[in-house]
């Protein structure tokens, strides 16, 4: 179970049998989302969704993150669910009312406790955290009260460990819901990616959530060193993709690599430029796939990118925007990919190298965060160490000269690693029960 992406905790005792578990509840569901399924922010809970919806009579997904998003659904959705949105008045003087309805001032002993010290900042991001919290809240139970639904009447999910998940603790701790819990990826859980290393209520929020599902296997040890008094309420309930047909890739020249993710600097791409910039291994081709903003880092590292292949014989670089995630595995087989490349600074745990095992593609990425839940050194790929411009063109030359059957080996392990540890049904009909038996 544990390499399957989930662990058992003593307080909530046994599995149902596996005819127990998968039978649908009566319960309803509410999950509280950015903006799933008008948006880019959850493109994965499309596959999460499916199988929820299995298990609850009833799914109401309220969308918060007032955005730009899409007329359309951009998933296809189960007939039980329904979404709504609650992102409206997400103006200032409707924050500051929201605020002072909401019983700040009798908590403010807590609030000012949590502070990362006298920093403007800091004090500014606890507030926004509170502004929004509060005026969510208004929302929400407007909807409900409209739709003639009691609040306790489900189980409340919180995607995301932000200030949505604050709101059910604040909830939890009133006793107004009895079951809550919420996911940490990793900009909501690693607070080194913040300023002061400051997330506002981190400790409040997991001392009262039913529940915290942790991606990675590094996430859970982080959270239950920083948060000891909380440990038993934090579960390694990793994500999943489903499994591809799988096809064959021609091993030979020229390499081809490719890489998912927007290009902006967090995702330390000129890393991989540094590489190339000095590349002296066999014909390569290097295949990005990702939005493109329209701006100055952008046209740097285009021009930059187009310098280096001009200079070098047998490389190619070529950029090809943003494809949806259900069409991008398509290309990565018509391109005949050989293997995915991540540099990233900060990662949660990446979907895209999980999606890569499931064509059986070796992933070579850094030793950071969650990767090592998806890459294991010489199995399923390559790690790297993070930032580390030797280590990965090391890792790229080793790679480059394997053989045929190496290669095939590689493919066959890739695959079974997601299998074992990233298949969406199992992982996503564990997690129902996370929420069922919480």
């Amino acid at each position: 179970l544990q390499e399957a992406g989930f662990e058992l905790k003593r307080n909530l005792g046994s599995f149902h049998s596996e005819a127990a578990s998968h039978k649908r509840s009566d319960t309803s569901l509410f999950v509280l989302a950015r903006d799933f399924p008008y948006g880019v922010c959850e493109p994965y809970f499309a596959a999460e969704l499916q199988v929820l919806a299995q298990r609850f009579q009833r799914i109401v997904v309220f969308n918060y993150h007032p955005g730009p998003r899409s007329e359309q659904p951009l998933f296809a959705m189960p007939a039980n669910v329904e979404v709504v949105d609650v992102s409206a008045g997400m103006t200032l003087p409707n924050k500051f009312k929201a605020v002072l309805k909401s019983g700040l001032p009798h908590r403010l002993g807590r609030f000012l406790r949590d502070l990362p010290g006298p920093h403007l900042l800091g004090i500014k991001t606890a507030l926004a955290y509170e502004a929004m919290a509060a005026t969510l809240e208004q929302n929400v139970r407007r909807v409900l009260k409209e739709k003639g639904l009691d609040l306790d009447s489900g189980v409340w999910y919180a995607y995301w460990t932000d200030h949505a998940a604050y709101m059910l603790a604040l909830w939890m701790r009133r006793s107004w819901i009895s079951v809550s819990g919420s996911r940490t990826h990793g900009s909501d859980m690693y607070a080194e990616r913040h300023p002061f290393q400051y997330l506002p209520h981190r400790a409040f929020i997991f001392s009262q959530l039913s529940a915290i599902a942790v991606n990675s296997r590094h996430g859970l040890n982080y959270l239950k060193a920083r948060y000891p008094e909380s440990e038993s309420r934090f579960w390694l309930a990793r994500l999943g993709v489903n499994p591809s047909d799988w096809h064959s890739v021609a091993w030979g020249l020229p390499i081809r690599l490719a890489s998912l993710a927007a290009l902006i600097p967090i995702k330390n791409l000129d890393l991989l430029l540094d590489v190339l910039e000095e590349w002296d291994g066999p014909a390569l081709e290097w295949h990005h796939f990702g939005k493109q903003p329209d701006n100055a880092y952008t046209h740097r590292f285009m021009n930059r990118a187009n310098a280096i292949q001009a200079k070098r014989n047998g490389l190619r670089i070529l950029f090809h925007g943003y494809v949806a995630p259900e069409l991008i595995l398509d290309r990565l087989k018509e391109l005949q990919v050989h293997a995915l490349v991540n540099s990233s600074r900060y990662e949660g745990v990446p979907v895209s190298l999980m999606e890569g095992l499931s064509l059986g593609l070796p992933c070579i990425a850094p030793k950071i965060f969650g990767i090592p839940d998806v890459v294991e050194n010489a199995y399923s790929g390559y790690l790297v160490e993070p930032e580390d411009k030797n280590s990965l063109a090391e890792a790229l030359k080793t790679f480059a000269q394997l053989k045929q059957e190496e290669y095939e080996t590689f493919r066959e392990q890739s695959r079974q690693l997601q299998e074992q540890r990233f298949l969406a049904e199992t992982n996503y009909q564990r997690l129902a029960d996370l929420w069922m038996q919480s």
